[in-house]
């Protein structure tokens, strides 16, 4: 509000005050942010970058700037080199300088005369001798520039970095996220000869930009040249599945901003998985010590394994009055001394794929039958890191002795006994009731024309519990979920296992859900459902490929019979493309398990891989490079509850007849991929009703019609959102840390504009 009041007020640009004023008003908002704590709105910091470029000008807002390396003996300080053959030292730099490349520059149409002066000098002369790699850029001086259009700091320090070590890029894709005016590649391209280089950013303006330096510094001209520029917008999920094949991943300063750093690190996963043995360096400067926290906190959510490399950076000595880098124009921003103690350089890695000799598995004969060990292991060891676990001997008494017969099958009388008068969601079901059958044939034909059409029926549990002992579990169909609890207006029935009981969604459910009474007043509950589901199937029903929930966690736990779990990373989501379903694998598994299961997980996983050679080869899928995939496998039999991590695809299919119960849940480990997930639903739900905002009354009724079609969309508001995080906020139970991240959530919620009423 202060910097539209001060800097955006049609006065203010009718009638401008002198830049210094400006630059000295401009500061002294940024300081009142930052000791405040806060972030600084990104439109101040466009404006007071903008203010400090002293750049002799072209035209009104562009510059040309020369970047040079000087050559000097590398400290001690600095790390040995990356690659596997020690790259020669600085000094060592072929001798070979470029032609000056401002001359090459094309001049602007418009501003010949002021280009004149600056077209004339020699970048080697006002460079001096001692530039060896010579790069020219043109930049933004205006005073309301985009951040992309000037240099960074870091991406001078990560362009030392690849001057300092060559033989780590030589021969190899590279590919720049964030490249900005092209500083780190142009050098990059200069000093090592890569295979390919490309430069990625998302702003049209940018992307001109970049490609006129690629150009002004004669690259990029041919149809085989190795630099190219490309478009990439790390919230456009189309962008992040073309994102293209690397050896390594270059992102100077992308660390800056909390809304950005899930799409970041989720462009990063997706480009590393494309590639056995990839990684990528990620160089920042730590401005706010929050956002860099929280980018080192979702590295593992991502599957993403760090290894803080700070000290490989080119160190400076007390007493050194000079950089790598001599620029001839330098602006106030640029001429100031780098800040190397505050900027951190981190190598990526993909974990190791999951395999079920790694998976963590808890109980008794693991030696973790302890509660206290259980919990403490389960949340280091995969909410901490988003990773799977498997937890034998669960008890969820009295279901599993009621539901269950003598044989270990499910006993669907006893569950007729309780919700005869229900009313259940049925997929797949191949007979309505036994007076009127549906031609199998005709419905095996729909299904195969388009697969992904589960045909979901909602009939009494009486009608199903007949099909399935007179018609066989296989005609019955798959109940799926169900919210028999809820439903039938009874409390739980199981004890939740220790390592799910920080339960803050079914928590909130339990409390009344949207009814809650919290300090800012009571709501009209809208829902009776909560995220309790009962689960019952024959052998080769399945659910298809899909994440959870609100990108929750799951819990499922078997009561009786055996599934196959087929799990996907969160960093290999891009490879599934349009695939729905793993092609064939529901008949092939339940026809291997049928005939003794021998082999194994290890004979389960050869399946899996079967069935993904062969989506991979479907057309509908549009999954290429799903056999770049990397699954994790896993058996689960009765008494044994499965943990699926936040952004997990996965799908499951029944061997034998199965009866399970299954919960969605949250916790503040997840907080940020759920609140992130909502914000989106949100400002998607806003763009798709955009053309209806002139027909409503006010702001207050249009946030009123986006919370009515939230909720039809994705089952809750972000009213209801920001309910349940008051709740939990105000909770006995809620733990510091619980408030924190809360608080946390918060204010990206109302960075993203999110109305949240009094909270």
């Amino acid at each position: 509000a202060a910097f539209a009041m001060l800097f955006e007020d049609p006065v203010a640009r009718a009638f401008p005050v002198a830049r210094r004023l400006v630059a000295r008003v401009a500061k002294a908002l940024v300081r009142l942010v930052e000791d405040a704590g806060e972030e600084v709105h990104a439109p101040l910091l466009d404006l007071v970058l903008g203010l400090v470029g002293g750049a002799d000008a072209i035209g009104p807002e562009l510059s040309f700037q020369s970047f040079g390396f000087a050559p000097r003996p590398r400290h001690a300080a600095a790390a040995a080199p990356l690659s596997s053959q020690p790259p020669p030292p600085c000094e060592h730099v072929p001798d070979v300088r470029p032609e000056p490349l401002r001359a090459q520059c094309p001049r602007p149409a418009n501003r010949a005369a002021a280009s004149d002066n600056v077209a004339s000098r020699d970048p080697q002369s006002v460079l001096g001798a001692h530039a060896d790699v010579l790069c020219t850029l043109r930049v933004h001086s205006g005073a309301m520039q985009k951040v992309g259009l000037i240099p960074w700091d870091a991406a001078l320090l990560l362009a030392e970095f690849c001057v300092s070590q060559p033989d780590l890029f030589r021969d190899k894709a590279v590919l720049e996220l964030g490249a900005g005016v092209g500083l780190t590649g142009l050098i990059l391209s200069r000093v090592s000869s890569p295979r390919s280089l490309v430069l990625t950013d998302y702003d049209e303006d940018v992307l001109e930009n970049l490609r006129h330096n690629v150009t002004c510094n004669g690259l990029g001209g041919g149809p085989n040249d190795s630099v190219t520029v490309q478009r990439l917008d790390w919230t456009d999920k189309e962008d992040v599945s073309r994102v293209p094949d690397s050896d390594i991943l270059l992102a100077a300063d992308c660390v800056y901003s909390p809304d950005l750093i899930e799409p970041l690190l989720s462009v990063v996963s997706a480009a590393l998985s494309k590639r056995e043995g990839s990684f990528a360096l990620v160089v920042s400067t730590e401005r706010n010590r929050e956002t860099f926290d929280l980018f080192v906190e979702r590295l593992g959510a991502h599957g993403l394994v760090p290894e803080e490399l700070s000290m490989a950076l080119p160190q400076t000595q007390p007493g050194d009055n000079h950089e790598l880098f001599f620029h001839d124009n330098m602006s106030t921003l640029l001429r100031k001394q780098v800040d190397r103690n505050a900027t951190r350089l981190f190598r990526l890695k993909l974990r190791d794929a999951p395999a079920p000799t790694n998976l963590l598995r808890l109980g008794e004969c693991d030696g973790c039958c302890s509660t206290d060990l259980q919990v403490h292991a389960f949340e280091h060891r995969c909410l901490a890191l988003n990773m799977p676990c498997l937890i034998r001997d669960v008890n969820l008494s009295p279901c599993a002795s009621a539901w269950t017969r003598a044989d270990g099958t499910p006993d669907v009388d006893a569950l007729l006994a309780t919700f005869s008068a229900s009313i259940v969601p049925v997929v797949g079901r191949t007979c309505r009731t036994c007076a009127e059958e549906k031609d199998e044939q005709e419905l095996a034909s729909a299904r195969q024309a388009a697969p992904e059409t589960e045909d979901c029926v909602q009939i009494p549990f009486s009608t199903f519990a007949h099909c399935w002992k007179e018609h066989g579990p296989a005609r019955a169909g798959y109940l799926k979920d169900w919210h028999a609890f809820a439903e039938a207006g009874s409390e739980c029935p199981y004890k939740v296992p220790p390592p799910f009981q920080d339960d803050w969604l079914n928590e909130w459910f339990d409390a009344g859900g949207p009814g809650t009474s919290t300090s800012k007043g009571a709501h009209p509950r809208s829902s009776t459902s909560d995220f309790r589901f009962v689960y019952l199937g024959g052998g080769g029903t399945f659910t298809a490929l899909h994440h959870d929930v609100y990108l929750a966690y799951s819990w499922s736990a078997n009561l009786a019979g055996t599934k196959l779990w087929v799990m996907f990373p969160h960093e290999q989501s891009p490879l599934l493309g349009k695939a729905t379903q793993l092609h064939g694998l529901a008949s092939r598994a339940t026809e291997w398990f049928a005939a003794g299961a021998e082999g194994g997980e290890e004979a389960a996983a050869a399946l899996v891989q079967e069935a993904i050679a062969a989506t991979a080869a479907a057309s509908d899928a549009h999954a290429p490079q799903l056999g770049a995939s990397k699954p994790l496998v896993v058996i689960q039999r009765a008494g044994e509850a499965l943990f699926v991590p936040s952004g997990w695809w996965h799908q499951v299919v029944n061997l034998e007849p199965t009866l399970s119960v299954n919960q969605n849940w949250f916790n503040r480990h997840s907080l940020l991929a759920v609140n992130g997930h909502l914000i989106h639903q949100f400002a998607a739900t806003e763009e798709t009703l955009d053309d209806c905002r002139d027909t409503v009354a006010g702001q207050k009724e249009w946030h009123e019609l986006c919370a009515k079609f939230m909720k039809l969309n994705c089952g809750m508001s972000i009213d209801e959102w920001c309910a349940l995080l008051e709740f939990k906020r105000s909770a006995a139970t809620a733990s510091i840390a619980d408030r924190l991240a809360i608080e946390r959530a918060f204010r990206r919620l109302a960075v993203a504009g999110c109305p949240m009423g009094a909270t």
